[in-house]
């Protein structure tokens, strides 16, 4: 009986953080982005399949989404993988969007951010994403690149990198979201 309840109580909270992230995403003029279902905003507002193909250079599938409307962070994430075949069909791109209320906490997060990863390897700083951005790799030379635009961050790391056409296509992809929001 406890297991049902928290059942209900999850799917309560969830269906309320979805009905309150409707009315809070915006674009580039801070107005609202109307859509008529998750799966539009999904599709249409971030990074499609299509995108997410041509990124990881690879047929790839969404296994992952979330969103949350919590403490005056609007969140949304997405993660795409390759089905695996073999070991040439390796792939996975993880995407974040955050948008704060406070346009002084998100510049304070993207500091902390940027401060900490340049503990851990050299931060090539990104000209003409947004008001700031950085691309930081990793020890397997995966990138990780994050984008600061007014009240909003963007998170992008790609897997298994196999040419630098990936990296390329991240990049452009990136930019064109970054313009929209």
């Amino acid at each position: 009986m406890k297991s049902f309840f928290f059942i209900v109580v999850f799917f309560v909270q969830f269906f309320t953080s979805l009905a309150q992230t409707n009315s809070t995403l915006t674009n580039t003029k801070n107005t609202p982005i109307n859509y008529s279902s998750i799966e539009e905003l999904y599709s249409n507002n971030f990074i499609c399949l299509e995108d997410a193909e041509r990124i990881v250079g690879n047929k790839c599938k969404l296994i992952d989404s979330t969103s949350r409307n919590t403490g005056g962070v609007l969140r949304y994430s997405f993660t795409y993988i390759v089905p695996f075949k073999d070991s040439t069909s390796k792939g996975r791109l993880f995407f974040s969007y955050e948008q704060y209320k406070d346009k002084s906490m998100c510049q304070s997060i993207f500091q902390s951010l940027k401060q900490e990863n340049g503990k851990s390897g050299s931060i090539n700083d990104l000209i003409g994403f947004g008001d700031e951005a950085y691309m930081i790799k990793d020890s397997m030379n995966f990138p990780f690149v994050i984008i600061l635009k007014n009240n909003k961050l963007f998170k992008f790391k790609l897997y298994y990198l196999n040419s630098t056409t990936p990296l390329e296509e991240l990049l452009k992809t990136a930019k064109k979201l970054v313009e929209k929001y």
